[in-house]
């Protein structure tokens, strides 16, 4: 079997589940951004919900870490060997049964919800039974492999029976909870536009949500029936991340549906910050949303040729030391695009400390060390574009290169969080509504700062080797996440700075504070006091 394996190409094989394992990555960091947002939206919810949450989110955790381990060690740990390969090896098995068990209590979890929407016992019990049956025969799956061992068992009929049965249930399952609730809930229509708009939105999300597990459960029992690869297994992998990311989307939208019927909108905090972004702030300047829109893009194009570049070191040039040791094009890339996404994000927070401080030092000291910083990338690039080899990363020439860059820009973003900090600070009042807004602002500031000057420090510290590189992979994202964080914090902001107006909270409601943060002008109506003000009408909260 080695032999057919080594004669074969391993992209449709190993490289499918390499691509599974990237896309299963990806969505876990999907469910980790909303399994945050759950517990700061909804600290009043039941400690059984809270709970069913946090198993949800450590059972596809787990299940990333083993997929991502076993990958590991297909890749890295048996490089060249095509035997291992053949075997499933324990996180391999693991991984399976905890994918029937994300499966099952996200399954459950909605069988409650149809029978608290439909009022059915019958329809509850024929969905929960259905996703028993499901559940059984995972474990029958599970079981089977660990006991045999080997992929080859995949292609036993009674094999195929079972996962092509178990597949075929979990989609009826899906699609049968989304019509009971579907149904349920249009049965539920009024003569008011604003219910029946609200009802209709609920429905679109309900179905774009289990039609969507249904899909990829059918398109993972078409590609394993009809071709003999592991193709199949790049939909298996993502299977239990849909289920999570639609457990979590279902509990966070319910804050957005409570608000105002009339004017509702999802925030789609299940999808992501940049599509969250653009939902919540379509007001935004179209320069500013231009700049998302490209700082994602650039994003996104360093993700892609960085897996490319994996792929091309563990797939394609499997055994072969002598290609594995070249410095590939895509690598070269995803290098560049890191150091454009860094500078682009960099330059934005330079803007942001003079919008701010209304300091031009300040302002001229952060650009020209990001500008600086981006020199001294172009300088590197010029390194890397020019050798042919991974020994490049060794020289002493590439080590100054990285260790200026890092210095610099770790310098850069100290300074940028400590100039808007100190603004900030500067700008608190005796009014606790906006002294309690301005500490969250520097908290958020202080942890978005340091946590890149600590990526960088890390990579800095692991220069001697290769083990840089994996913080090399994050550091644009880092800064991704940075930018798009602070500018989806302002309704957060505005909503706190809304309560904090309310009876009991802080000064008497009766005096009348404003806030105009427009031109990051801070005053008040009364006394003159206090530098910074909130406003009912004006909510252009600075984004820090």
């Amino acid at each position: 079997m080695a032999s057919r394996l080594q004669d074969e190409r391993l992209g449709p094989t190993f490289g499918a589940m390499q691509i599974g394992t990237s896309l299963a990555v990806f969505l876990t960091g999907s469910a980790t951004v909303q399994t945050w947002n759950y517990y700061r939206t909804y600290p009043e919810d039941s400690v059984y919900l809270k709970m069913l949450v946090a198993v949800v989110y450590a059972l596809d955790t787990t299940h990333t870490m083993l997929v991502a381990y076993a990958c590991y060690t297909y890749s890295i740990l048996d490089f060249g060997d095509y035997a291992p390969l053949e075997h499933i090896i324990l996180p391999s098995s693991a991984s399976f049964i905890l994918d029937g068990l994300v499966t099952f209590v996200v399954h459950t979890y909605y069988c409650f919800r149809v029978y608290h929407i439909t009022q059915s016992r019958a329809l509850m019990g024929s969905c929960w039974a259905m996703a028993l049956v499901r559940l059984a025969l995972s474990v029958l799956i599970s079981a089977t492999l660990i006991s045999l061992g080997r992929w080859d068992t995949m292609w036993k009929d009674s094999m195929r029976s079972y996962v092509a049965l178990m597949q075929c249930v979990g989609a009826a399952v899906d699609v049968l909870i989304a019509v009971c609730i579907c149904s349920s809930l249009v049965r539920q229509r009024s003569g008011f536009k604003s219910s029946n708009t609200l009802i209709d939105r609920i429905v679109a999300f309900t179905l774009g949500s289990g039609l969507l597990t249904a899909v990829v459960a059918v398109a993972e029992t078409i590609t394993y029936l009809t071709m003999r690869n592991y193709i199949f297994m790049a939909f298996y992998t993502i299977t239990a991340k849909l289920f999570t990311n639609s457990f979590l989307a279902s509990l966070n939208e319910r804050a957005y549906l409570r608000r105002d019927l009339e004017n509702w909108c999802l925030d789609w905090t299940g999808l992501s910050i940049s599509i969250r972004y653009f939902r919540n702030y379509p007001e935004d300047r179209l320069a500013l949303r231009a700049l998302v829109a490209i700082v994602l893009c650039i994003d996104m194009f360093h993700s892609a040729v960085l897996i490319r570049a994996v792929h091309q070191y563990t797939v394609e040039f499997f055994g072969d030391d002598q290609a594995a040791a070249t410095l590939v094009w895509s690598l070269k890339m995803a290098a560049m695009m890191l150091g454009i996404n860094i500078s682009v994000v960099q330059m934005f927070f330079c803007l942001r400390v003079y919008l701010i401080t209304r300091s031009l030092v300040l302002a001229v000291i952060t650009t020209t060390l990001a500008l600086a910083r981006f020199v001294i990338h172009i300088r590197q690039m010029v390194t890397m574009f020019s050798a042919t080899t991974l020994a490049v990363v060794t020289t002493s020439t590439f080590r100054w290169e990285v260790t200026s860059l890092l210095t610099v820009g770790a310098a850069s973003d100290v300074l940028v969080a400590a100039s808007i900090c100190w603004a900030l600070l500067r700008m608190r009042s005796d009014f606790a509504s906006s002294d309690k807004l301005v500490d969250k602002l520097v908290a958020f500031t202080i942890g978005s700062g340091l946590m890149t000057s600590v990526v960088a420090v890390l990579e800095y510290l692991a220069i001697d080797g290769f083990a840089f590189a994996l913080f090399f992979s994050i550091l644009g994202k880092v800064f991704s996440v940075s930018l798009l964080a602070s500018l989806n914090e302002r309704k957060d902001s505005r909503r706190q700075l809304a309560a904090g107006r309310g009876p009991g909270s802080g000064k008497s409601s009766s005096n009348h504070v404003t806030i105009e943060m427009r031109r990051t002008h801070f005053t008040t109506h009364e006394d003159g006091s206090p530098r910074m003000f909130l406003a009912e009408g004006d909510d252009k909260l600075p984004t820090v």
